[in-house]
């Protein structure tokens, strides 16, 4: 199984054993066991390749936990966690594809993410265009688990899954909002409920959620029920009545004073605002 390096700089509030568990977890609710069940591959073979994306995705969180756990960016450490993600995507690759051009909206989310420490916030962009974003890393692993079980002529298009990962990333930035009061990263939903209250995010990330959903369900009438699409759009919908659920419900527990009290973002927020 392949391992980061002595050399990689792995923040200390990292439980490898942990994340180990939350990459599982993260691959059940993004249904890749259900892919891997499509493909023809032996077990041997899925296990290996199992192996190697577990640990392609733990790099990428590596990397994530550096930038969210400082303001001022190290670059070399940056570039350090940077190489072993290319090279594990290399080692996830079953096409001759340059692993550069298949990390590139990772490379774009990670600007955004770097972005909030010159006071530029997610809030300014669209809802669709941050969480198609945000969802970078699911859809490489997506991408790297179709090429490697051939799925697309079986399943259909990568895109079918646009929707699904739309609700699956508000979910995380919902239920990962205490969690993130410690940490300098792009949760959407925190910055929002920090900078606007809780009727302004209620509104938006509630209107966006109705519309996929209307979305979701226009789509399915069009599906034949025996295709994939149909399971996957299935999955869709489920997942984003429990966000609305979950967002309805989160917003009634938050004390939005507490919230702002004890997340780090509080003081570079006030500035952005003081200096409009």
């Amino acid at each position: 199984m392949f391992r980061p390096a002595l050399d990689l700089n792995i923040p200390s509030h990292i439980n490898r054993e942990e994340l180990r568990q939350k990459i599982q977890e993260l691959f059940s609710y993004r249904m890749f066991p259900w892919l891997m069940e499509e493909t023809e591959k032996s077990e041997a073979e899925k296990s290996l390749f199992l192996d190697r994306l577990t640990d392609l995705q733990e790099s990428i969180y590596f990397l994530d936990a550096q930038l969210e756990s400082q303001w001022q960016i190290n670059e070399k450490e940056k570039e350090i966690h940077w190489q072993h993600i290319i090279d594990q995507t290399k080692q996830c690759q079953t096409k001759t594809i340059d692993p550069i051009s298949v990390l590139q909206h990772i490379k774009k989310y990670e600007k955004h993410e770097i972005a909030i420490r010159t006071g530029h916030w997610p809030v300014r962009l669209s809802m669709t265009y941050f969480y198609f974003y945000k969802s970078c890393d699911v859809k490489l692993l997506r991408r790297l688990i179709y090429d490697f079980g051939g799925l697309e002529k079986k399943l259909g298009s990568l895109a079918s899954w646009r929707l699904f990962d739309f609700a699956t990333e508000v979910n995380d930035d919902i239920t990962d909002v205490f969690e993130d009061l410690s940490f300098y990263n792009g949760n959407r939903f925190l910055i929002h409920l920090l900078m606007f209250g809780k009727k302004s995010t209620k509104n938006v990330f509630l209107s966006f959620l109705e519309n996929l959903s209307a979305e979701i369900d226009m789509k399915r009438k069009q599906a034949k029920k025996s295709d994939a699409v149909e399971i996957i759009l299935e999955n869709s919908s489920i997942q984003t009545k429990e966000t609305i659920t979950l967002l309805k419900d989160r917003l009634n527990q938050l004390d939005l004073a507490q919230l702002s009290q004890a997340s780090v973002l509080t003081p570079y927020l006030l500035k952005s605002n003081n200096s409009k």
